[in-house]
C-alpha cells in the first residue's frame, strides 16, 4: 500500500481570484518536495495562477508570499519533502490607502 500525504491549500488575495478557488485539497506522495507540489498546481491552474505567483522566468514573484503550516516557506524549504503533509498558503501582496 503506497501511503499519501494531505495538503490543504489556501489561497488568498488576488491569487484566490486567479484561481477561482480559496481550498482544495491533494493526496500526494510524501516524497515531493514543496516545489513540486507548486508545480503540479500551476499545471492544474494553468497561466492565471502562473501568471500571479510567478515572474515570467519562472521564479517566485516578489510580492507573493508562501506559507507552511502558517510558517513562511523560505528558498531552502521549497525542496523540502512534502512528508506527512500540512497546509499550504499563498497570498499575493496588497496595497491601498
Amino acid at each position: 500500500m503506497t501511503k499519501s500525504a494531505r495538503v490543504v491549500v489556501k489561497y488568498y488575495n488576488l491569487i484566490r481570484e486567479a484561481v477561482h478557488t480559496s481550498s482544495e485539497i491533494f493526496e500526494v506522495d510524501p516524497a515531493l518536495r514543496w516545489r513540486d507540489v507548486i508545480e503540479l498546481l500551476a499545471e492544474r491552474h494553468g497561466q492565471a495562477f502562473r501568471k500571479a505567483v510567478m515572474t515570467d522566468d519562472g521564479l517566485w514573484a516578489a510580492g507573493v508570499r508562501i506559507f507552511v503550516d502558517g510558517r513562511a516557506l523560505l528558498p531552502d524549504g521549497f525542496d523540502r519533502e512534502v512528508g506527512s503533509g500540512g497546509e499550504l498558503s499563498f497570498f499575493s501582496a496588497v496595497s491601498g490607502g
